[in-house]
C-alpha cells in the first residue's frame, strides 16, 4: 500500500489538472503515471478528511 499522503508539486497538480481536462473534453485516456498521481491524490484527500473527522469528534 501507498503512504497516505503524496507531496506534488502545485505546478505538477496544475498541470495534472490541465490534462485531466484535456483528456475528458476529447475523450482520451491519460498515462499510467496520471493516473497513479490520481490515485495518490484521492488517497491523500480521503485520509485528510477521515483525520479530520476524527478531530472534531
Amino acid at each position: 500500500m501507498r503512504k497516505p499522503f503524496t507531496d506534488i508539486d502545485g505546478k505538477a497538480f496544475e498541470a495534472l489538472i490541465t490534462r485531466v481536462s484535456e483528456a475528458k473534453e476529447n475523450n482520451l485516456a491519460l498515462s499510467p503515471d496520471d493516473y497513479q498521481l490520481l490515485l495518490d491524490a484521492l488517497l491523500t484527500l480521503a485520509t485528510t478528511q477521515t483525520r479530520l473527522n476524527l478531530s472534531n469528534m
